[in-house]
């Protein structure tokens, strides 16, 4: 195998392929990346336990009739081949002197990079060994603007659970689902709860598209991946989703647990509701979270009165916090606890100026939504237990 590249095309696409190459293992080969060379283009590939993805480049200019004026293409192969190597590639070429490098495999054994007078030499794997993803039949497919599909991931994934609590895995898995003609996703970690809705223009008699969780960590590489101006097409089948664009495949493995319906969660009656500014809010639960942050803790107590929403914390060892901002309340007055760092999390992912948040009683569920957004953007967070909102709610 022999090809020569430009040194920032065959970077971004090893950058890339390196995100779904297992980060800490003994075993070398799941930390690989596997190179497919041909005369129309090249693939990288890498996998872990959640995801596997393909890289493909092409030509950004048609080669002459010659084959040879290697200046007009982003690379040039003179033998096609494979090969599979460490990701440290990836620091390699970017520490390379040239525009164009070379790489050359002769034996099998060895991949040789050359950039001007700078030569590494990488051990290559057994590609017999390099393990993929079984693409399977797909069931069915949509497509979506990237922009779209990164705008809504964003704002959802953060609401996943890191680790599984007592094995339920669905924790560390955003929803996926389509009904009514809209696209949801949800995620939760049982202490807070996203809801993102996407209008699609699909007929909904001409389409199905099964629940489906997938890792929430798969999905925020994904959004990392994608570029803002291209096409999406998402295909699922029983065991795995495909996201594929022009450049990129992303294979995604399902989880297998069943999600639960929280929709009675999202549609809880609310007794309590206020309009305020965003950017005031978020300013507020910022100063708010200072000592709480220092703490070790993120647990802030508030009052609800008509004309006031007064935010009052307390740091042991460290001093307090207290402010009002004015509101107009509809609904009876109350005290609430929550956590300010969920809180904010909420409050940032949402677009509006001005935001709605509902309450029903202080040891219920709080929801936050954007004023024009309504349904199609929803937070949830749950309120914290303290000695005040406990004895009221009784």
């Amino acid at each position: 195998m022999k090809f020569r590249i430009k040194k920032e095309v065959f970077y971004e696409a090893v950058a890339c392929a390196s995100k779904a190459a297992a980060q800490r293992t003994p075993i070398n080969i799941l930390t690989a990346i596997k190179i497919e060379v041909t005369k129309d283009k090249i693939i990288l590939t890498s996998c872990n336990s959640d995801f596997m993805l393909k890289f493909s480049i092409y030509p950004n200019k048609p080669k002459t009739s010659d084959n040879k004026d290697k200046s007009l293409s982003s690379f040039y192969v003179e033998e096609e081949g494979t090969v599979v190597v460490s990701k440290v590639l990836g620091d390699i070429i970017k520490k390379l002197p040239e525009e164009f490098i070379e790489i050359l495999v002769e034996d099998g054994s060895q991949a040789l990079i050359k950039s001007g007078h700078v030569r590494f030499s990488l051990n290559c794997l057994n590609s017999e060994d390099f393990v993929t993803y079984t693409k399977t039949p797909a069931l069915h497919s949509f497509s979506i603007t990237s922009l779209e599909l990164k705008r809504i991931i964003k704002k959802v994934v953060f609401a996943a659970a890191d680790d599984a609590q007592n094995n339920r895995i669905y924790l560390t898995g955003v929803l996926i689902s389509f009904e009514d003609g809209f696209l949801k996703l949800i995620a939760t970690d049982t202490h807070r709860l996203s809801l993102q809705k996407l209008a699609l223009n699909i007929e909904t008699s001409d389409f199905f598209l099964k629940d489906v969780v997938i890792p929430a960590k798969s999905l925020n590489e994904l959004a990392k991946m994608l570029p803002d101006d291209q096409e999406v097409f998402f295909s699922f089948s029983n065991n795995q989703v495909v996201f594929k664009t022009s450049t990129l495949e992303f294979f995604s493995r399902i989880i297998e647990d069943k999600y639960p319906d929280l929709n009675y969660v999202i549609d809880i009656p609310f007794s309590t509701k206020f309009e305020v500014s965003r950017r005031l809010f978020i300013e507020a639960m910022d100063r708010a979270a200072l000592l709480s942050k220092d703490a070790g803790e993120g647990v802030i107590e508030c009052k609800i009165t008509k004309d006031k929403f007064i935010i009052n914390s307390y740091a042991e060892g460290l001093g307090g916090f207290y402010e009002e901002i004015d509101i107009i309340c509809e609904g009876k007055e109350m005290m609430i606890a929550f956590d300010v760092r969920y809180m904010l999390d909420a409050l940032r992912s949402l677009d509006d100026e001005d935001i709605v948040l509902c309450f029903s009683s202080p040891v219920k569920p709080i929801k936050v939504y954007g004023k024009t957004e309504d349904s199609n953007n929803v937070h949830i967070v749950v309120p914290v237990l303290t000695k005040c909102s406990v004895k009221q709610g009784a």
